[in-house]
């Protein structure tokens, strides 16, 4: 990796291949192959203070003059806001005849660029367009009624003022890289430089000369893409101060009032109109809409996409316990029962835990829990060992995670008729899931059936979107017809000797 990464930053300099060959000491054929290669997925095994210039401008050398001799006075012996206010009224009252709103918000900016290079001077940073700013912010959502911790992922553009989002229950590897995808894929580029925190998702120890050891997928990830990686000095994070505002801005905006989601996947739709709409007004310094200065950024100044997408995940092995579980983390998910102390893959995305068997068969799939301690559980693997047993059914979890209807139907139902079910269920689940099957079995309900039979027919036609037949009403000018339906007595006579 620390080769491909060498080669590809000569390349970006304009050394010429047998030039990087000659300077790596690897072969020409070597050079030429690490310079094309462009999937590197894993295989498995400032802010700007707004003000009023008439009102401000005039005195503003004075302010900071006064401010930056206070660098030099104890903490408690500095001007506040109201301070500098009274004194330019008493000193500079023919240069100043603003409001105190206006200096304590000047004033608070001042102070923050001031603080965050106290100690080496303060640096004014410009930043070109294509450059992005990273962040996580935190909020809390109401999920199926259910309030839960969300964080989400900003990346913010300085140049245009333009920023996305997306949210995830956690704040790993995992979620970093996913949110950037989507935020490429969405915006249809790629930044040329991102700015991050020493988050630990990225970024595993920093050195004696502030050099980072970052975490290897993270570095795969950025060169499979091409972006350059800036990260801020520890305890610095005002350096990337743009997405810090961008941060807190849609915390206050679409977070309040708490959104109320089925699932995060309407909350990052959600969140994806709220970042284009909210780019539909002026840029605060330029009197121009963010979109215009976005869409220009976006032309111009991004690099182009990948050609292949990088498969976000994290491979690892583990040996499923006696009833075929496995642990990841804190949780538990399931295997299968013939996998009880064998071993399985298991692969980690940001929203997903799947595992594999040796070769690279899917056993089973879950959401990935975010919380502590927590099981998941697929029973459809299992459903066959209750077979066998069905007596056990109602003492298992997956009888306790039913619905309420089909256990109200199995309670119902003798020994046999409690098989019969189970297989029709475990069918249903198998192709379609819980929600149709009960579905299927409130339609029936509805219809006076609660049959087997019944309940598989109606699934079938939900699962094949079969229309339900309407009666046609007929204009007046129709004729009726009498029709005379064939009497079954003739056949009866007919077949009097029975059939040959």
């Amino acid at each position: 990796m620390s080769d491909i990464k060498e080669i590809k930053k000569l390349e970006s300099m304009g050394e010429s291949l047998r030039s990087i060959a000659k300077k790596t000491g690897h072969c020409f054929e070597t050079i030429k192959k690490k310079c094309e290669l462009e999937d590197l997925n894993e295989i498995p095994k400032q802010t700007r203070v707004r003000r009023d210039p008439k009102k401000i401008d005039s005195v503003l050398e004075i302010i900071n003059e006064w401010l930056a001799k206070d660098l030099l006075m104890p903490r408690k012996q500095r001007h506040t806001a109201k301070r500098i206010f009274d004194r330019l009224k008493v000193e500079y009252g023919e240069l100043y005849s603003g409001s105190i709103r206006t200096v304590e918000k000047y004033v608070k900016a001042k102070k923050a660029e001031m603080h965050l290079k106290k100690d080496e001077g303060y640096i004014k940073l410009e930043h070109k367009g294509g450059e992005a700013q990273a962040d996580f912010g935190e909020a809390i959502v109401s999920e199926n009624g259910k309030i839960i911790n969300a964080s989400y992922f900003a990346l913010s553009f300085p140049y245009s003022n333009g920023g996305f989002c997306v949210a995830f229950k956690g704040q790993n590897q995992e979620c970093l890289l996913e949110a950037m995808k989507r935020i490429f894929e969405h915006i249809g580029g790629v930044p040329t430089k991102i700015w991050f925190d020493n988050l630990s998702a990225a970024v595993i120890a920093i050195g004696k000369n502030r050099d980072r050891k970052l975490v290897e997928q993270f570095d795969r990830f950025s060169m499979h893409y091409g972006f350059e990686h800036n990260f801020c000095n520890p305890g610095k994070g005002n350096e990337k101060g743009h997405v810090e505002n961008k941060v807190g801005y849609d915390r206050r905006n679409f977070f309040v009032p708490m959104p109320q989601i089925r699932d995060f996947k309407e909350l990052n739709s959600q969140l994806m109109i709220f970042c284009e709409k909210d780019m539909d007004r002026l840029h605060y310094k330029w009197e121009r809409k963010i979109s215009e200065l976005f869409s220009e950024e976006q032309k111009t100044k991004l690099k182009k996409l990948a050609k292949k997408p990088f498969d976000v995940c994290r491979y690892e092995t583990r040996v499923a316990n006696g009833n075929g579980y496995v642990s990841y983390e804190t949780n538990t998910y399931s295997a299968a029962p013939e996998y009880a102390n064998k071993e399985v893959m298991l692969k980690a995305t940001a929203e997903e835990i799947i595992i594999f068997n040796g070769k690279y068969e899917r056993i089973s799939s879950h959401s990935r829990i975010y919380d502590k301690k927590k099981e998941s559980v697929d029973w459809r693997p299992y459903i066959p060992l209750i077979l066998k047993r069905p007596k056990a059914l109602k003492y298992t979890g997956f009888y306790n995670d039913l619905p309420v209807e089909w256990k109200e139907l199995f309670e119902k139902s003798d020994e046999e008729g409690s098989k019969k079910l189970l297989e029709t269920l475990h069918f249903m689940l198998i192709h379609n899931g819980i929600d149709m099957a009960l579905q299927a079995l409130l339609e029936a309900k509805e219809k006076g059936r609660s049959d087997r039979e019944s309940i598989l027919a109606i699934y079938y036609r939900l699962a094949n979107k079969t229309p339900i037949p309407v009666d046609i009403e007929l204009p007046e000018w129709v004729p009726q017809l009498n029709v005379e339906w064939p009497k079954a007595n003739i056949y009866d006579a007919l077949l009097a000797g029975g059939v040959a």
